[in-house]
């Protein structure tokens, strides 16, 4: 009881951090760019219905490949552990992940495993596992693409970074990062669940005993399935594919704007990478984040004179990505249900 009402504080707690920086982002759109009469959400159509469309679509699609990619590189990881799944079921697996994420921070990483347990009974333990090693590939791109940036950039990214107002007093909230307090919290809630279950239930004790040490050798099958890779060269290609289809995908909005259709490679660069920073932070699909660091990042680090202009891109490139996320979920979902069905007629 006690471990459910701390998860709901905590969600509770996320999503009001979300909506605030929501409210104070879409504040931020100047009441002098509004015509008479405008709402700051009519003025995001305004600038929305300026784009050009067929850039949005190619952005679609790069949003599109790159998911069927990441399905493809899982796909490598889980061969050389004996599990050949399809490619459609790594997608719809991965797409239903992206769509929890946006309801549960991090819950997609869950849900992924639990997902292709269902399609291909792949063990829940070894796909984490796998997750999680392509979640250390993933941060090393992004780490890779900040250095980039930092190179060309250095002395104006150190500038933008101090002048966001992170903390209430204007210090830094990360002194401590927050996934050092979830971590150390959740090691002792589980001390304390495991004493307790001990001593009330030893048969119980002994179920989850088993159940944990089973999910621990399928975790550390599916962490070390990068050493048993028989084919690094296209496990390499799909991680690069992947993220030049991420940073396509935003380049693409980019360019069907015209106040940002000039942007250089490198400026584009430093966009997703603040992006990429905003995006793995806790909040349901970057919401909020997202909203917050990349309308300052494109006119600090970028020159775009208008900061309402930023709010109104950022929302629409991380609108028109969560669209494309809801109706693929939704098809995974329906694809899903479709499955566990089927087997139950089986049985």
């Amino acid at each position: 009881m006690q471990k459910k009402l701390l998860s709901s504080l905590k969600f509770i707690l996320i999503f009001c951090v979300t909506g605030y920086l929501l409210w104070n982002s879409f504040n931020a759109i100047d009441k002098e760019v509004l015509a008479e009469g405008e709402t700051r959400i009519g003025f995001i159509l305004k600038v929305w219905n300026q784009g050009d469309k067929f850039y949005f679509f190619l952005s679609a699609l790069f949003t599109v490949l790159s998911h069927v990619l990441r399905a493809e590189r899982w796909k490598l990881l889980l061969q050389p552990l004996g599990y050949n799944i399809s490619l459609w079921n790594g997608f719809t697996a991965v797409m239903n992940g992206y769509f929890i994420n946006l309801a549960i921070p991090r819950g997609g990483e869950v849900s992924r495993p639990v997902t292709l347990n269902k399609l291909e009974k792949v063990p829940v333990g070894t796909s984490i596992g796998t997750v999680v090693t392509e979640r250390i590939i993933d941060l090393f791109f992004l780490a890779a693409c900040i250095g980039i940036v930092f190179l060309y950039q250095f002395d104006v990214l150190i500038d933008f970074f101090s002048k966001i107002p992170i903390g209430t007093d204007g210090q830094s909230a990360f002194t401590i990062p927050p996934i050092i307090i979830y971590a150390a919290v959740g090691f002792i809630a589980g001390l304390v669940a495991i004493y307790v279950v001990n001593k009330v239930k030893p048969e119980l004790f002994d179920t989850i005993k088993n159940k944990l040490i089973e999910l621990g050798a399928g975790l550390k099958d599916g962490l070390l399935s990068i050493l048993k890779l028989e084919k690094w060269g296209l496990f390499i290609l799909h991680s690069i594919l992947i993220w030049v289809c991420y940073f396509l995908m935003l380049w693409m909005i980019l360019l069907a704007f015209k106040e940002t259709e000039t942007l250089s490679f490198i400026d584009a660069l430093s966009i997703f990478a603040v992006g990429g920073i905003a995006l793995a932070l806790p909040t349901p699909g970057g919401a909020g984040s997202y909203h917050t660091f990349v309308p300052l990042a494109m006119v600090h680090l970028c020159g775009l004179s208008s900061l309402s202009k930023g709010v109104a891109f950022a929302t629409i490139f991380h609108g028109w990505q969560t669209l494309i996320v809801i109706l693929l979920g939704m098809i995974s979902l329906i694809v899903i249900n479709n499955k566990t069905k089927s087997n139950a007629i089986k049985k």
